[in-house]
């Protein structure tokens, strides 16, 4: 159980990394005249709305259950207050809505040779 949470959160620290690293990279390419397809990769689009959609939901479990834990009289006593919650919950739509982008920009990116899957 442990480790399922660890992998949880190391994905949803990949989306937090990548929620504000990849269009600081597509700006610093723009600024720069290059080509931002060569940095967006499908597979990389992929990937990102991948971990995105399976990190947003990590917040608001957590707030869940430790909601959970403070209502039924467990270790914490007074649960979560409605701001975190309500913070928690907003971040869950904003992965969801970096994930929606991802994918769109899947299918707009112009299709090249090197994205092609080989069998």
């Amino acid at each position: 159980m442990q480790v399922i949470a660890l992998c949880f959160l190391t994905v949803w620290l990949y989306s937090l990394f990548a929620l504000a690293y990849i269009p600081i990279r597509v700006v610093i390419m723009k600024c720069n005249s290059g080509d931002v397809w060569t940095f967006l990769s499908r597979r990389r689009l992929l990937f990102t709305a991948l971990a995105n959609l399976v990190a947003a939901p990590f917040l608001g479990l957590f707030v869940l259950v430790v909601s959970a834990a403070g209502v039924s009289g467990g270790g914490v006593s007074t649960g979560i207050p409605d701001a975190v919650e309500t913070t928690a919950w907003a971040f869950s739509f904003v992965f969801l809505a970096a994930a929606t982008v991802a994918l769109a920009l899947v299918f707009v990116r112009p299709k090249s040779g090197s994205d092609k899957i080989v069998p």
